[in-house]
């Protein structure tokens, strides 16, 4: 850092005169190097400093001691924005004007004071202006030792009237996706993508955000879960189909639930490839060139989380307050609100310190009601079902998650949970009870109805047989499985449907055919009996016509033009 000689070494007379005057000390009469170190010693003199800060009012000290807790130096920008910025004045505007008799803010008071300067600093970013103390003025200050950096304080609020169960959503979802991507041929677009029509059917069978209130907030949602998927390495594509790895799945259905939960939550909270600003609902980021890190802002944000009291209902607008009084640069390392080209719902562009809270302020909003929600970190509250979550709540499994000693929310799910199938018309109710990985093999031979509070509801039906059937998935297996699932309790009617099912399948047969005339019934007999044409022909169709399956039809038109008949 420069000294208090070197911070003047490209001052004008008329601005050590304005400085001069403020701090009372003689008036410098040259530009000369002996008059700046004159001027330096008078600034530094302990009676000169002593009276020049008791003179300081209470907002001029906070700044100081603001600059001398960040090491003596701070961000043009952000010392700017806290506590004002130093109006640009050449000489002439000077002597006119006379700013230091009234400063218009607390940066202005101190600079004419002789207390701090401008210069340049080389950051990551590039040249970068700071605010500074010179380094023999620090020192000299006779102020306290700066305050403690403040902590986040919570606005801790009373049990809600209406509680969002942590369900953890993600988890649920992300098994209806790898469920349909099983049982469904899906091929990707020549970009990648998964077709419109099948979004909207996953989605349709999603316990969260399944598209019918906010299509927007939805289409983020589903595009977190599909992530997810291919970040646990549990999709895979081949030629053109998107498939699933059966072994990293397999080992994913069959681990305990909190496990299942926990690395849902370990692949959100270390991917640098997910960037959660950038599936903000309301927030739409232009694609202009400019980056942020995804990481910074989701660690800072998880930062502020793990201090929240165990047990204890915060308010989300308190505790996004709290950040922003605490650290409001927590994603912005150079505190530059211009750089990044981000509009609104409506188009326009939010830049600008002053929209802060629409910018920063939704991204925290929507990290803990969306995704903190749906990986099960926290549990939600408000006034009622119909209005927006107001507090929220670590869950068990969130100070696992932050490794506070908590233990998961989830319930333990005894691999053998037993399934029970209505023996009247074969739907089973699943419940939480009932594994995973028990779902999942029901799932592809069953087909899924609804989803209720209580669990999801699927149907043996003879569609559901078809498509077990074209899984390569045979009777035999279909009935161990239910032996096993239900505890040997299969309903006898199901099991009879199934083995009818099964006879019926390929009893029927839709072929394409061609149709052979002929002009009187005496030649169709005589091509009937002819030893080489009659084994390619089908079944006659009346006495003068008969059918030629396709695969026949060059064979039978080369014997006909061979013996005569056409």
């Amino acid at each position: 850092m420069k000294t208090l000689v070197e911070a003047l070494a490209n001052y004008k007379l008329v601005e050590m005169q304005s400085i001069a005057a403020k701090r009372g000390v003689p008036l410098p009469q040259a530009e000369t190097r002996e008059a700046r170190a004159a001027l330096a010693d008078a600034l530094l003199s302990p009676a000169h400093m002593e009276i020049a800060v008791q003179d300081l009012s209470a907002a001029e000290t906070e700044a100081l001691q603001a600059l001398v807790a960040a090491g003596g130096a701070i961000e043009a920008r952000k010392f700017a924005r806290d506590f004002g910025a130093i109006r640009k004045m050449g000489p002439n505007r000077l002597q006119r004007e006379k700013p230091w008799e009234s400063p218009v803010n607390p940066a202005e008071s101190l600079w004419y004071r002789g207390f701090i300067f401008k210069d340049f600093h080389h950051t990551t970013h590039g040249p970068e202006e700071v605010i500074f103390i010179p380094a023999d003025v620090k020192p000299a200050l006779p102020i306290d030792s700066p305050p403690q950096k403040p902590t986040v304080q919570w606005e801790i609020a009373t049990i809600p009237t209406h509680t969002i169960a942590p369900d953890a959503p993600a988890g649920e979802d992300l098994f209806c996706l790898l469920v349909y991507l099983q049982t469904h041929f899906v091929r990707l677009s020549p970009q990648d993508k998964l077709p419109a029509e099948h979004i909207r059917a996953i989605r349709h069978t999603f316990s969260h955000l399944n598209g019918d209130d906010d299509p927007t907030a939805a289409q983020h949602y589903f595009d977190f879960i599909l992530h997810l998927a291919r970040r646990m390495n549990f999709l895979r594509k081949q030629g053109g189909r998107l498939k699933l790895h059966a072994e990293t799945v397999r080992q994913w259905l069959q681990s305990a639930p909190d496990a299942q939960l926990a690395a849902l939550q370990k692949t959100w909270r270390a991917d640098p490839t997910w960037n959660d600003l950038w599936h903000t609902p309301g927030l739409h980021p232009q694609p202009t060139g400019w980056e942020n890190s995804p990481m910074l802002g989701r660690s800072k944000v998880l930062h502020h989380l793990s201090g929240i009291p165990r047990g204890e209902w915060v308010t989300i607008d308190g505790f996004i307050r709290a950040i922003k009084t605490i650290e409001p640069d927590f994603q912005r390392p150079d505190g530059n609100y211009e750089t990044w080209y981000i509009h609104n719902d409506d188009n326009q562009p939010l830049m600008g310190f002053e929209h802060w809270d629409a910018v920063e302020g939704q991204f925290i909003r929507h990290m803990i009601t969306g995704t903190l929600y749906a990986l099960g970190i926290v549990s939600l509250g408000g006034v009622s079902a119909a209005a927006p979550p107001t507090v929220f709540q670590l869950t068990p499994a969130g100070d696992a998650f932050f490794r506070r000693g908590g233990k998961s929310s989830s319930v333990a799910l005894a691999p053998q949970g037993r399934l029970r199938i209505n023996p009247d018309d074969f739907t089973v109710r699943v419940t939480p009870k009932i594994s995973l990985f028990r779902r999942f093999q029901l799932a592809r031979i069953a087909e899924w109805v609804k989803r209720r509070d209580d669990g999801v509801v699927y149907q043996f039906s003879r569609a559901g047989y078809a498509k077990a059937l074209e899984q390569s998935i045979s009777l035999e297996q279909i009935l161990g499985f239910l032996n096993r699932a239900t505890n040997a309790q299969t309903p006898l009617q199901l099991v009879d449907a199934l083995h009818r099912w099964d006879r019926r399948t390929g009893a029927v047969k839709l072929e394409r055919l061609t149709v052979l005339r002929v002009n009187d019934a005496d030649t169709l007999k005589e091509i009937l009996q002819h030893p080489e044409i009659a084994p390619l022909l089908g079944p006659p169709l009346g006495p003068t016509a008969a059918l030629v399956p396709e695969r026949n039809i060059a064979a039978v038109e080369t014997y006909l033009k061979k013996h005569g008949y056409l």
